[in-house]
């Protein structure tokens, strides 16, 4: 099963550098390919996530952008559903 941590750093903007979206490729899918390890990464995403919440409230001094970028009807809604309204409380 692929770990979340190998994924994520493709991914990943380092700080002090200017962000271009289309230097980020769209068409990857080296992702899961199996239900249950998408659902392991799901599970490790969110715990990873709450815990990064939890430090950037605290300190009060940076922030946290996630852009979900896909076609119409790709599931982006249900995404931010299952992945951040339970970390987030955003309702």
């Amino acid at each position: 099963m692929k770990s979340l941590r190998k994924i994520t750093p493709r991914f990943r903007v380092s700080g002090g550098r200017r962000v271009r979206l289309r230097d980020y490729s769209t068409n990857w899918t080296g992702g899961p390919r199996k239900e249950g390890e998408a659902q392991a990464m799901l599970a490790e995403g969110k715990l990873e996530l709450s815990r990064m919440q939890e430090r950037l409230y605290a300190q009060n001094t940076y922030s946290l952008l996630i852009i979900v970028q896909a076609m119409n009807a790709a599931g982006k809604d249900g995404t931010i559903g299952i992945a951040l309204v339970e970390i987030y409380n955003l309702k």
